[in-house]
């Protein structure tokens, strides 16, 4: 089982098998990055310069030393002729005490779409920072972004490298199994089975019952480099050593010998949960002499192979996609290069699960968060072009030589001699209509992470909150606004604003703090009067109704959410009981199969459910559960969209 810790999304003995002969890719290629560019800053400014948010900037024997004042601080550099084809990496050394928002614009202009965003250790300390950018061209600038608080910041170097191209080996489709296979080793977690042929590495098969859910990769392939070559080994030549766990398992072990001398111990245990419904893995790479690793593929799988095919009853991977029978990485709901989401980056993955149902079964895999591997997934799968699904850990994870979307690295990583590196997840299955089970399932698995310790105390966190009320851009003159965002959200009456207020008048032991905060609950009532005496505006995305029975009208306010309510299940709802999406000025639908969504139908209901709870209006409170039981059915087992 996973600690709680393990969401935090941070960052044995080997047995030598016998080996037979084993082919080997070698790409004729000497790997080194040119470099282009390179400023160094104790030596001067080189032709970089600040906006309005630097201050103070000047050369130092450390660097580019300056002051960020908040907002959007940028220094930008010459222009330069790239190369017109190659990646190029960006190493920045760095040191900031102001906020982890960095940000790296290209171009010969600048402009959103042409950015990487990373994260900064503001400790005040020294860091190197390496970012992967596409081909430049003439006259192309670099504009580094640093924080978006006010800070102390040095800039010590930037150099830019063009990247050599590395050629990816052949992805081959692993090998449908046999209609009748013969298996050296079965294990069982409850309904779900691993079966083993036992003729080569990765020769597994996913059972659910007396039903093929998928199969492993029995031609995965490592990618290593020595003395500056690539080289491609191709671990279904190796020989495979399967034996069993003391827990009920099995182990696969094989030996990989390199063009160079060197020895890479692959080891994959798979044992049997402490509960039904998945097997515990655990992977593990040891090399005799210190290598240069490019590519492994931990634990490849493949949902649906000889078994349901590329159709699905529904998929998920936590953060990212949750897909009924259509495919992931779609253009539909995210256009350009953004859209390829197999190879995500970790921040954006919410949860460590991948799943697919079909057939009233679902398969997944779910992992120990690790900073040697990246999560892959891509339903159906067309990385290999299979009639299948792809779900994956690969090596390395995502940043510095592999940028997101890279299905392959860009430059190796070091892997220690003697040192074993291991990774561990879990394969899950078992009988459901939805991912939601598989949700379940993982949820039991690791646990919930610990709540945040919050870095101010109570009344420190009284203070600050009364200050954003009173003090931020958000407010002028008992007016609010939603989010302070260019000319994008105009000051308007909140009633939302002065029962917060109020809250925190009530909590602070700051005598002229409270005092502000009751004139500016005064004054935002009377701001309300005009045109909202009923309290129903607000800046906040979740309002419940406590305005009014702070401040009176309850009455009023309770007779108009009625009306309202009325009105609504009158007019809302088609005759399905379903509110039909009415498209704009953009129409955010276009992306959608259909003309309603859960998500757009559930606004409505809760605000109908809310009226008829605090009326207590026995019709209305009918009607409501009435189209709430629609809702029920129509929706039942759907993802969650439109919202």
């Amino acid at each position: 089982m996973y600690s709680s810790q393990s969401l935090a999304f941070a960052w044995g003995q080997w047995v030598r098998g016998a080996f037979t002969a084993l082919v080997l890719l070698l790409i004729p290629l000497r790997l080194g990055a040119q470099v282009i560019a390179r400023w160094d800053f104790a030596e001067g400014a080189q032709g970089w310069t600040g906006n309005f948010y630097v201050a103070n900037l000047q050369v130092t024997g450390d660097g580019l030393t300056f002051d960020s004042t908040g907002n959007d601080p940028w220094i930008e550099g010459p222009a330069v002729n790239y190369p017109a084809a190659g990646q190029v990496r960006v190493r920045i050394r760095m040191r900031s005490d102001a906020d982890p928002a960095g940000e790296l614009f290209y171009g010969p202009v600048f402009q959103a779409a042409d950015s990487v965003r990373f994260t900064v250790i503001a400790d005040g300390g020294w860091h190197e920072y390496n970012l992967v950018l596409p081909a430049l061209g003439n006259g192309a600038r670099l504009r580094l972004d640093p924080a978006g608080k006010p800070g102390r910041i040095t800039v010590a170097w930037i150099e830019a490298e063009l990247l050599p191209v590395i050629e990816p080996p052949e992805l081959r489709a692993p090998t449908p199994p046999p209609a009748d296979g013969e298996w050296a080793a079965v294990i069982s977690a409850g309904e779900l089975q691993l079966r083993h042929r036992g003729d080569r590495w990765g020769a597994y098969e996913i059972w659910i019952g007396d039903t093929r859910m998928g199969t492993g990769q029995d031609h995965d392939v490592i990618g290593i480099m020595e003395d500056g070559e690539i080289q491609w080994l191709e671990l279904d030549q190796a020989q495979l050593t399967l034996t069993s766990t003391a827990l009920g398992g099995f182990q696969e072990r094989c030996s990989i010998p390199t063009p160079g001398g060197n020895l890479l111990n692959l080891s994959r245990r798979f044992d049997p949960g402490t509960t039904d419904g998945y097997f515990r893995v655990s992977a593990g790479i040891q090399a005799r002499r210190s290598a240069q690793l490019l590519h492994l593929p931990w634990i490849t799988l493949f949902p649906g192979l000889s078994a349901f095919g590329a159709g699905k009853a529904q998929a998920v991977f936590a953060g990212l996609e949750y897909l009924t029978d259509e495919p992931s990485s779609s253009t539909l709901d995210l256009r350009g290069p953004a859209h390829d989401r197999r190879v995500p980056d970790p921040l954006k993955i919410t949860f460590p699960l991948m799943a697919i149902a079909a057939g009233g079964r679902y398969v997944g895999l779910s992992w120990e968060p690790s900073a040697y591997f990246a999560p892959i997934f891509d339903s159906p799968d067309r990385t290999f072009d299979t009639n299948a699904h792809l779900m994956a850990l690969w090596a390395p994870t995502v940043g510095g030589d592999r940028p997101e979307g890279n299905l392959f690295a860009l430059g190796p990583s070091p892997l220690e001699a003697g040192v074993t590196r291991t990774v561990r997840a879990n394969i899950l299955g078992g009988f459901g209509e939805s991912v939601v089970p598989a949700v379940q399932q993982v949820c039991g698995l690791i646990g919930f992470p610990d709540l945040p310790e919050l870095a101010m105390d109570q009344a420190g966190t009284t203070e600050l909150l009364a200050h954003g009320w009173l003090d931020s851009d958000a407010h002028e003159d008992g007016l609010w606004r939603h989010a302070v965002w260019g000319g994008n959200f105009s000051p308007a009456p909140a009633a939302d604003a002065p029962w917060f207020m109020t809250r925190l008048a009530q909590e602070t032991t700051d005598s002229s703090l409270a005092e502000r905060l009751q004139l500016g609950i005064e004054r935002a009532l009377e701001r309300l009067a005009p045109t909202d005496p009923n309290f129903n505006s607000g800046v906040s995305h979740v309002r419940p109704p406590i305005a009014p029975m702070l401040f009176g009208r309850l009455e009023q306010y309770l007779e108009a959410r009625a009306a309202h309510a009325q009105h609504l299940l009158e007019t809302a709802f088609d005759m399905r009981g379903l509110v039909v999406y009415q498209p704009g000025a953009t129409d955010y639908g276009q992306g959608h199969f259909e003309n309603h969504a859960n998500g757009l139908t559930a606004t409505t209901m809760h605000s109908i459910l809310e009226t008829a709870t605090l009326t207590g209006d026995r019709v209305l409170i009918a009607g409501a559960l009435n189209l709430l039981d629609r809702q029920t059915h129509y929706y039942r087992n759907s993802e969650p969209r439109g919202a």
